[in-house]
């Protein structure tokens, strides 16, 4: 982790985003084509049930990487 920090302040790794609170990041269904770095904070994952109650099913504490499984494998939806 300390390697992807350091080359994340380096830039090497794109631009830092500061996001909003309660900002939407990606949605169920999106193509999986980002690998995410949370340095620093906390995030939600949230998911929307049928009859439109959101629950929380995960939090996520940086630093921390989310989203890198897919697009290193290479897969598509």
């Amino acid at each position: 982790m300390q390697s992807w920090l350091a080359r994340a302040r380096a830039g090497a790794l794109g631009r830092p985003h500061a996001a909003a609170d309660r900002a939407v990041l990606f949605g169920r269904g999106d193509g999986a084509t980002h690998t995410f770095l949370l340095a620093t904070g906390a995030l939600e994952i949230r998911q929307e049930s049928t009859e439109g109650r959101s629950s929380v099913v995960k939090i996520l504490v940086g630093p921390a990487l989310f989203g890198q499984t897919e697009p290193l494998a290479g897969e598509r939806h």
